[in-house]
This record gives C-alpha cells, structure tokens and sequence, in this order.
C-alpha cells in the first residue's frame, strides 16, 4: 500500500509541476488531482477480505445497472440528467437518441458495465449481489446493461466489454496449462496485447476514421473533434516530454488539451513522462497482484479472474477516455485490493489439514511385552 501512495504522489507531481508559477492552476490542478487519487486509496484501506470485496463488487454491480438503466431514460426524455448529452441516435431509431444518464461520461459507465459483465461470468453466487446471484438474477442483471446500451449507444462500452471477456477467457486458458506450456501461452498472449495496445495507440487516428462510420453524421462529427484533439496534443508534446506542457502552452490550448479524449494522450500533455510511468507502474501492480492471486486460494480465484481481465478493459477504454476520472481510479484501486486480500484458513481448508496432522501425529510402534504392558499401565519405565 505504501508504493500506491508513492507512486499516487509522483503521478501528481507530474501533473501540477508545470503550474508552479501559477498558484490558481497549480491549486486547482493537484486538489482536482488527490481528490481522484482519493479513490484509489478508499478500496486499498477498507477492502481486507473476501466479505469486504463480496460487498464493494455488489455496490459496483448495482451502480453499473443504474448508469445504464438512466442512459435509457434520458434517451426517452423521461429524466434530465444534471449533465445532459443528447445527440442524434447511433442505432437507426429517431425515437432513441444517444444520451448519458448518472455518469456523463461514457468511458466510466464502459469500465463498469464490463465489470459487472466479468462478475456476472466469473463470480459464484454466494458473493454475487449481496449473495443473490442465482441465474435468474444475473439474466436480469445483463439485461438491464443491454437495454440501457439502447440509450447509451457508446462504442466505448461496447469495445471495452468485448476485450473485458475475451481477456477473462484467455486467462482463463493459460493458467489452466501446464507450467511450460502456460509461459509460453502467456508470452504469446501478452506480445498480442502489447501489439494490439501500441497499434491502437499508432494508429489512432486511422481507427477513429474506422469507427466513424458506425453511427452516421453525428459519430463522423465525434471523429472529427477527437482527431483535432489529437493533433492538437501531438504538436505540443514534444515541448516537455518529461513533465508535460508548460505553463505558456497551457494557456494557449488548455482547453483542447484538458478534454482529449485519450487518457494516455492527455497525461502525456498534462504531467509527461513522469506522471504516465507511475499510471503504467499502477496498473503493472494490480494485474500482477490480482494473477498473483489467480494460482493462490480457491475462493479468491474468481475475483483475480475478473480483477485481472478488467485492467485489460480498462486499457481499451482509456483509448477513448477524457481522463483518469474517479471511476477509473476507484476501479484500480479495487483492482489493486485483490493482491491484499485476506482468505480465513477456514475457507481455504488450511486450517482443518493443519489441525488434522496436529490429533492425528505418526505413532512409533513399540512390541507389546509383559513388562512393557505393565510399564504403559503403570507410567513407570522398565
């Protein structure tokens, strides 16, 4: 825990040392800072066993259902969301456009609604939704976050969901290998990714061009705005690579680079080199920690499973995400919380092999004699 805060306060340093100058921009940019950080830091302190996780996880379930299902009522103008968002409708019905609900940012309701998807595939029922997760409410579950992606209408969600369970299921397959053969697997699944994540990061700009025809004129005008916003940050990036933009740039286009919709882009401008290497040593930490717990007790292994496949969720929607924002920070933090769970040697079974050797211990057999027979009866030795 002690390297998360670290690493939390060099990852701010990063962001506000460009602003040293400016006491209004270095003030608001570190509180707006730590207050997300705060996030991270909420599951790390209170998460400590399976219980504890069973609950969070619930809560996020729940959370998830809400944001999907008021996307949907805002796309029927039912309710109005304090941040409204209506545009024109991805999916070919005028009666439908797309709209945000509770969360007013579609890259947090991504990283929620694949972590619920993972729950819903990977965690038994005893620990589902407050331990109501028989079948009937995981149906119910899912169709909840598919007929609020009819108001949504987020490709975000829908890329970052589909990596989520293709990553649970690639886990999954590697470390049912053998030892060898799970290196090897491993190796090659992470080389894809790693290609996949760099190709995606290259070729940005191409992908946009891509997705742009998957919604009409208002998803070509989206395309539009994000790659003036990339042009934009990779023009002034190369200005201060280890610390971001200067105080001088800042005021010239803060307000295309303070919404980029490209977290790695965004803190590239913002806190450079120095605040991406402690974000990229972060989620290094919580995938390790939770694969750690994936070959560790039976019972926290559902929960490393889906821990695990969602930072590679999280590193899809990051591509197409405004910035680190509390969810994102909060669902790291849970994440991160995996690796220092604690399972009861009870539940484990530990505890019941232990106590086994300890009433049943090896007896040296002695030949029963007359004298020796007496001896047990009596307590004297011969």
């Amino acid at each position: 825990m002690t390297i998360s805060f670290i690493l939390i306060a060099v990852f701010t340093f990063g962001i506000v040392i460009s602003y040293l100058s400016a006491t209004d921009l270095f003030i608001g940019k570190g509180y707006l800072t730590l207050r997300r950080c705060l996030y991270m830091v909420l599951p790390l302190l209170f998460i400590r066993d399976l219980k504890m996780l069973g609950r969070v996880n619930s809560a996020i379930v729940i959370i998830a259902v809400i944001g999907a299902l008021t996307g949907l009522l805002a796309s029927l103008g039912i309710i109005s969301p304090v941040v409204q968002r209506i545009s024109d409708t991805r999916i070919g019905l005028e009666t439908l456009p797309k709209a945000v609900g509770l969360f007013s940012n579609y890259g947090d309701v991504a990283m929620l609604t694949c972590y619920t998807m993972l729950m819903v595939i990977a965690i038994p029922r005893q620990r589902f939704l407050f331990g109501y997760g028989m079948l009937l409410v995981k149906l119910i579950v899912v169709a909840c976050l598919v007929v609020g992606f009819l108001g949504l209408q987020s490709r975000n969600i829908l890329l970052t969901t589909i990596m989520g369970i293709l990553a649970y299921f690639a886990l999954r397959f590697v470390y049912k290998r053998p030892p060898m053969l799970r290196v090897v697997a491993g190796a090659a699944l992470a080389a894809i990714a790693i290609t996949g994540l760099v190709g995606v990061s290259v070729f940005s700009s191409e992908l946009i061009e891509l997705l742009k025809n998957w919604g009409g004129r208002s998803a070509s005008a989206s395309a539009a705005a994000r790659l003036y916003q990339y042009e934009a940050a990779l023009s002034v990036m190369n200005e201060s690579l280890i610390s971001g933009v200067d105080l001088e740039t800042y005021r010239r286009v803060g307000y295309i680079l303070d919404g980029i919709h490209n977290m790695w882009l965004y803190l590239m401008v913002q806190g450079g080199m120095i605040s991406v290497m402690a974000m990229i040593t972060l989620i290094l930490r919580a995938l390790i920690g939770a694969l750690r717990n994936v070959q560790g007790a039976a019972e926290i292994q559902p929960e490393a499973y889906a821990g695990a496949a969602l930072v590679f969720g999280m590193l899809v929607a990051t591509m197409f995400y405004a910035g680190a924002g509390e969810v994102y920070w909060f669902l790291l933090g849970v994440v991160t919380s995996i690796s220092i769970v604690y399972v009861n040697p009870v539940e484990s079974g530990a505890e019941s092999k232990d106590k086994k050797r300890f009433v049943q211990p090896k007896i040296r057999r002695v030949p029963l004699t007359a004298n020796a027979g007496l001896a047990n009866r009596t307590g004297k030795s011969q």
